[in-house]
């Protein structure tokens, strides 16, 4: 059966055998594409502020955020950076500027700000690979010619997330367990987010200095830049100033629901907004006193992620356009925390948003910025996909992740993916294609697994026969 006529009889929902998930792909912008149905995600008003001070906007700002945050029931903190000034604001029962929140991803920005300053006493080098700072690794481990560059911009290779069942608490043990699990593409090759990535960067960070990540990342960035609320684990039964955080119905997720040590490496820092200020007042200062300007240049020059606003991945930031400026940021999710940092570096502005549920548009940042500037708001450029869908088509394979097959072809002005194999019941929401070229692409990154171009036969064999 040719892949033309397995596909048809896909579209005409015929049963071929084998096949599941016949999905319309809807696209998002540059070469990133949806797997299920774009809704959208409510784009908040931006409020029109007539105050000339920037407090006055920001007071507006959080008094039209206000009811919003009422009726889900979430805690808030938001903190300003303008010029020499930090503004802070709460919404939310007890809620106070210093009262800290788990910051999710963002925690990756402390990790990277502590690797860099090793850089720079020439301990670690980003391009050496990493066998070199991880003897644990077995000889002809594919994972320790992977470079600290490739893991702190997402193109390693590695799977999404760290399996804490039964995971030790040694860093080394870490490294060995992630060095024997198969790579999901070459490294260099796609950019895929890989929190895995971040547990191997605080293993090499553990052996060059001989101490506990957290314990370096508290001496490299949290002391010298003040973050006095910063904490990567509360002590047990201490709930400090920590804001409870919610689950997806809105129930409250006690304090001892913490990710295992190898999996805090990438998200397990606890900070308050005013915390986080410092870490802007940093960016914006371009390194400040604790980076030199060359080594902030490295890590927001970034890779080319595909997405759809022209995003670059760099070292925990993500550079991207808004408007005629740049935007500098990364945000964090977890089931029950929410939290975004941006700055502006024309405006000399930074703001922080800190919520205690997963659910935080980065719009509502984005509005929160238009806001502050007195703009109204700023469209989001979608980049155009470079090449054409006919280049996109074709059979993918993922032999180390759980996408499996995937037959990508042309149905009227769009494509249409369709899983090949045993029955799924989770699909990545987003593909993005990379080593796009004239005539085809190589790989298919998602959440699930990167998969790379294969003979059309291995599509239509797994997918049935006449």
């Amino acid at each position: 059966m040719a892949l033309s006529a397995l596909l048809s009889c896909l579209v005409s929902l015929t049963g071929c055998a084998g096949t599941q998930h016949h999905m319309p792909l809807a696209h998002l912008g540059a070469s990133t594409f949806s797997f299920a149905p774009v809704g959208g995600e409510p784009v908040p008003d931006v409020p029109s502020c007539s105050g000339e001070s920037i407090d006055a906007r920001l007071d507006c700002f959080v008094a039209a955020l206000a009811p919003r945050a009422a009726s889900m029931g979430v805690d808030v903190s938001i903190a300003v950076v303008s010029g020499d000034r930090v503004l802070a604001r709460t919404l939310g029962e007890g809620v106070t500027p210093d009262s800290t929140f788990a910051i999710a991803s963002v925690s990756k920005m402390m990790l990277s700000i502590a690797l860099m300053t090793l850089v720079e006493e020439g301990r670690v080098d980003l391009h050496t690979p990493i066998r070199e700072y991880l003897p644990s690794l077995h000889e002809g481990s594919p994972v320790g010619a992977i470079t600290l560059d490739q893991l702190l911009t997402h193109t390693a290779g590695l799977p999404v997330e760290l399996d804490c069942d039964g995971a030790s608490d040694d860093m080394a043990e870490i490294a060995t367990s992630v060095g024997d699990l198969p790579l999901w593409a070459p490294p260099g090759v796609a950019h895929e987010y890989s929190n895995v990535g971040y547990t191997m960067i605080a293993a090499v960070v553990e052996h060059v200095t001989g101490q506990r990540y957290e314990d370096v990342v508290r001496e490299r960035v949290f002391e010298p830049l003040g973050m006095t609320n910063a904490i990567y684990e509360l002590p047990a039964g201490d709930t400090g100033s920590r804001v409870v955080g919610l689950d997806l119905e809105g129930h409250p997720v006690g304090v001892d629901s913490r990710l295992c040590r190898g999996a805090r490496a990438s998200g397990g820092v606890m900070a308050s907004a005013l915390d986080l200020t410092h870490v802007a007042q940093m960016l914006l200062a371009h390194g400040g006193d604790r980076l030199r300007s060359e080594s902030l240049d490295a890590m927001i020059a970034g890779v080319e992620t595909g997405q759809p606003h022209g995003e670059r991945y760099g070292y925990a930031l993500v550079r991207m356009p808004f408007g005629d400026m740049t935007l500098i940021q990364h945000s964090g999710r977890l089931v029950h925390f929410g939290s975004f940092l941006a700055v502006v570096p024309e405006h000399d502005l930074g703001v922080v948003v800190l919520v205690n549920r997963h659910t935080l548009p980065a719009t509502t940042v984005f509005a929160a910025i238009d806001t502050l500037l007195g703009l109204p708001a700023t469209p989001q450029t979608t980049v155009p996909l470079a090449g054409t869908l006919d280049a996109l088509t074709g059979c993918y394979r993922d032999d180390a992740g759980r996408l499996g097959l995937v037959a990508i072809t042309r149905e009227g002005e769009g494509l249409v993916a369709d899983m090949i194999g045993p029955t799924r019941t989770v699909l990545a929401p987003t593909g993005t294609f990379f080593a796009v070229g004239a005539e085809s692409a190589e790989y298919l990154a998602t959440s699930l697994g990167i998969a790379h171009r294969t003979s059309a036969s291995v599509c239509v064999s797994a997918g049935g026969s006449d």
